[in-house]
């Protein structure tokens, strides 16, 4: 049995129907409106075309196997992923502000959906994922080309 391992971070990009992934939450929440500002913190992402197109590639590579490649196109703080989606959607309260670390972290404390977010603050959550792309040959798509398809995919659903 041969074996290649890909770890992707948070998937994004255009889901093949409505039941897509949970990162993909997140930019439902930015678009809402609910959301009035993001905490400081980074996400690794990678869209989901390049994660099957790592797949596929993995296959017959014999040079993949064995190895574990983070599928990461890069990590970008909240905020600017959320400025990219208002530049996008001009029309549409998205929030382009930083919430301060401590209050996220007082809030957290009656908010349980911050919880989890308390425990990343001041986290660098970067990884490196430039491996996939010298051993399989390809290039990422851009993250916040990613963030916009799955922004335009929720748009055209009416989120």
């Amino acid at each position: 049995m041969k074996l290649t391992t890909i770890n992707p971070g948070g998937v994004f990009g255009p889901p093949m129907d409505d039941h897509f992934s949970t990162s993909l939450f997140y930019i439902e929440e930015f678009l809402s409106g609910r959301v009035p500002a993001v905490p400081h913190m980074n996400a690794p992402g990678v869209d989901v075309r390049d994660v099957a197109r790592m797949h596929v590639r993995a296959i017959d590579n014999e040079a993949t196997v064995g190895l574990r490649f983070p599928a990461v196109a890069g990590a970008h703080y909240l905020v600017d992923i959320t400025r990219a989606l208002k530049l996008a959607h001009p029309d549409r309260r998205i929030p382009t502000r930083e919430l301060p670390s401590w209050l996220i972290r007082f809030m957290s404390q009656f908010i349980p959906v911050l919880r989890a977010a308390r425990n990343d603050l001041g986290r660098n959550m970067a990884v490196v994922g430039t491996d996939a792309p010298e051993v399989m040959g390809f290039e990422y798509i851009p993250f916040h080309e990613s963030v916009r398809a799955s922004a335009q995919f929720l748009v055209e659903r009416g989120k």
